[in-house]
């Protein structure tokens, strides 16, 4: 069954995943606006120090770009979920994700079960498409 869109207005899952949202905007604002003023300092005298620097920055900037675009993806989902009314549901299987797993993850598509079995065969799909597997 899936869980309730308005539980409490501070505590629904709706609420939290809008305060996400709204958060992942602002990073990601913050994240173009820096990667945007690199390379604008305008003094024109750079050493490889000043380069390097710069070029860190950016990265970093881009790298936070795009976690927060793909969360961003994530939290759109499971709003559309809400607004389904299958937020709660897991894709793979139907039965409802645990409550202590949508806290901590709260734009979980699937229980904790089928996470394992996903995750499972990502890293064996890994192995054999011959990507490097951390951990």
């Amino acid at each position: 069954m899936p869980l309730p869109a308005t539980t409490s207005p501070l505590r629904s899952p709706a609420a939290r995943l809008l305060a996400r949202r709204a958060e992942l905007r602002v990073l990601i604002d913050t994240a173009a606006a820096v990667a945007a003023g690199v390379g604008e300092q305008g003094s024109g005298v750079f050493d490889l120090k000043d380069v390097a620097a710069e070029d860190s920055r950016a990265r970093i900037a881009n790298a936070a770009l795009t976690r927060a675009a793909g969360e961003l993806a994530q939290v759109n989902a499971a709003l559309l979920r809400v607004h389904e009314g299958s937020y709660g549901v897991c894709d793979a299987c139907g039965d409802d994700i645990d409550e202590r797993r949508l806290a901590a993850v709260p734009t979980a598509r699937f229980c904790t079960g089928c996470r394992a079995v996903h995750e499972r065969l990502a890293t064996a799909s890994r192995r054999t498409t011959g990507l490097r597997v951390a951990g």
